[in-house]
């Protein structure tokens, strides 16, 4: 749910900030509205960094990595602040599993030893770090992992990329169904058509300083609000469902129909049926999202998790920086194929994420 919370935040945030009449010019430096809001979106992303550096590890890590007191240390530090109960009613409690092994570990962690099998991890400096990297980037390579790894960022890759496109790009159409309908308002459009027509309803840009029209629609605003409310019914199912079903089940259908509701921007002739088939494909494709990375920490043991998700994940971030790149670059002139494009790659992500 934080998720559909950030896209409400956004288009809210962007509908306070973008209107604004601010303009800093010195130089060939310039700062306006639209870099505010830019600013204002980055902050989140840099505290969290920040609130990360002082956060302990994973208890999953540290019994794999053989930390036992600190392993201890943490899940009491987790006890007392889920329930309000003391650490030693906890140490009470662990020893009832029936595991000698647990019981010799409370025991030298309340007398702060350490168990001799116990591994004293040092502070990791940037070239330790790229040693484990490696190693497991040899294990991988080394093991059947490595087929599903490839399979999975490719999957990734048709994903994230027709996602990361249309995300950017729905508001800018949006905009481009507004003014359409403004100058023309007996006339019906499709996605291709107000694309190929945009320079005929473009506003004067001789005296605008920086060669471009900052004005925004104020149905843009509501629409793109429209467009996160969708993400909503599938982000409460989701969780509740998932266990149940897997993520399969949720996985193919989303990529199928994120590909049907892009082929359907061939046929809408209004903004209000643009405005739901880019409903349907932002609901169906924030589900394909969020259980893609979900399914990838699944699949791969810990000693390779690190190496395969990051792998999988600059694959994806690839596939975005691709999408908008080819989108930006075509649309205009080659609506069809780059649509097409953006299918046929959710139609091979359901494909691959069937068989992964």
């Amino acid at each position: 749910m934080a998720w559909i919370l950030g896209l409400f935040c956004v288009p809210l945030l962007a509908w306070i900030i973008m209107p604004l009449e601010i303009e800093y010019v010195t130089g060939s430096f310039s700062f306006r509205s639209w870099n505010l809001f830019i600013l204002i979106c980055s902050l989140p992303a840099s505290l969290i960094a920040t609130c990360l550096l002082f956060f302990p590890e994973t208890p999953k890590f540290l019994a794999n990595s053989q930390q036992y007191s600190k392993l201890l240390k943490v899940l009491t530090e987790m006890y007392e602040s889920n329930t309000g109960k003391a650490a030693k009613d906890f140490l009470i409690t662990l020893p009832k599993d029936g595991n000698p092994f647990t019981d010799e570990m409370i025991r030298l962690f309340l007398n702060n030893k350490k168990l001799k099998i116990e591994k004293s991890v040092h502070e990791k400096n940037l070239n330790v770090i790229l040693d484990d990297l490696k190693s497991q980037a040899i294990n991988v390579f080394h093991s059947n992992y490595m087929k599903k790894m490839i399979i999975a960022s490719v999957a990734t890759f048709f994903i994230m990329s027709p996602y990361n496109t249309l995300i950017l790009w729905f508001p800018e159409i949006l905009e481009r169904f507004a003014r359409f309908e403004n100058r023309y308002p007996n006339e019906t459009s499709s996605v291709c058509t107000v694309s190929q027509r945009k320079g005929l309803f473009n506003t004067s840009l001789s005296n605008v300083p920086i060669g471009c029209d900052r004005t925004i629609d104020n149905s843009v605003y509501v629409n793109t609000l429209w467009l996160s409310a969708a993400c909503a019914p599938p982000a409460i199912l989701l969780p509740l469902l998932v266990d149940k079903v897997g993520f399969r089940f949720f996985l193919v259908p989303a990529s199928v129909i994120g590909c049907l509701a892009t082929l359907g921007l061939f046929f809408v002739k209004s903004s209000l049926q643009n405005m739901i088939i880019s409903c349907i494909f932002e609901s169906a494709t924030s589900i394909g999202i969020s259980i893609i990375y979900c399914c990838l920490v699944v699949i791969f043991p810990t000693n390779f998790r690190v190496f395969a998700v990051t792998v999988a994940a600059l694959t994806g971030r690839i596939g975005g920086f691709v999408g908008n790149l080819i989108f930006s670059l075509f649309i205009d002139d080659y609506c069809v194929p780059v649509i097409l494009s953006v299918a046929i790659q959710l139609l091979l992500g359901a494909v691959l994420c069937y068989i992964l």
